[in-house]
């Protein structure tokens, strides 16, 4: 069993144009989802 913290693997480019579409720039998913992203990177790596 793996305990330490692993990186996502990469969003595959189908799914974020679609995010793109039907989330808009200013959605609240969207702005947690890559801010949160961002945050947990810095913090793992």
């Amino acid at each position: 069993m793996c305990l330490k913290a692993q990186a996502p693997w990469p969003m595959p480019a189908e799914t974020e144009a679609v995010g793109k579409v039907i989330l808009g720039d200013d959605s609240a998913y969207r702005l947690i989802g890559e801010n949160f992203l961002a945050s947990f990177m810095n913090r793992i790596l």
